[in-house]
């Protein structure tokens, strides 16, 4: 039953994600949200675009005849992950650089065109370390480049074998520290946890055809791993 249970559940989530073509739908009534993420891990850079139609279960809209998404005149790969979501993708294997605009260029049925700009925030770095003690609370330091840079948000990442625990940090400092209290790490004794930062930028103040959407771009740093001495 709970197999069953589990493949219900795929099933709703596929049909709700549902596909339209740009050809068939009135222009003014689509939804843009574009995003650029670089991760440190990989030093790979991804920009996506995604444009939807409705409000809490959006229909997906394929760009097709004229219809297109450029980032910085390149152009874009169609994507369809599991879920049904579409969103067209710019990738690049690149050092990361604070200074490069990453420019969206949107082209309608019509022949509009919406263009939007975003940089990268701020790049992070942090001292975690190797291993603490069981009884040990976890201290993670971190610095930020350049703190005046229009971030919106930072987060501290936990990545264990269950999941992960988040944390808020304060965006608008140039550094600081978080404790995380040993016994909020119990569970973990006898493992190695990842630790990672992701500082990001966002706004919703974009051109659009009609239906407004957002902007954002995201740092985040390598992974550093500390063991849990059981």
């Amino acid at each position: 039953m709970k197999h069953l249970i589990v493949l219900l559940s795929l099933t709703t989530l596929f049909v709700s994600c549902g596909k339209v073509s740009s050809e068939d739908i009135e222009q003014d009534i689509i939804k843009t949200n574009y995003s650029v993420v670089y991760d440190q891990e990989t030093s790979q850079l991804e920009a996506s675009g995604t444009f939807t139609i409705g409000g809490l279960n959006p229909t997906y809209v394929v760009l097709d005849g004229t219809s297109n998404l450029k980032v910085n005149n390149q152009s874009t790969s169609f994507d369809i992950n599991l879920l049904g979501q579409v969103s067209y993708l710019y990738k690049r294997s690149i050092p990361f650089n604070q200074n490069v605009n990453y420019q969206f260029k949107y082209t309608n049925r019509d022949g509009d065109e919406y263009v939007n700009s975003i940089n990268l925030p701020s790049s992070v770095s942090f001292e975690t370390p190797v291993s603490i003690e069981t009884n040990q609370d976890l201290v993670v330091r971190w610095d930020v480049s350049q703190s005046s840079d229009s971030a919106t948000s930072m987060s501290l990442y936990i990545d264990h074998e269950n999941g992960s625990l988040f944390y808020s940090l304060d965006e608008s400092l140039s550094n600081g520290e978080l404790e995380v209290k040993s016994q909020d790490l119990m569970l973990y004794i006898g493992q190695t946890i990842s630790i990672r930062i992701c500082r990001t930028k966002s706004t919703s103040q974009i051109q659009h055809p009609g239906e407004g959407g957002s902007i954002k771009s995201k740092f985040c740093t390598a992974k550093k791993n500390v063991v849990i001495q059981d």
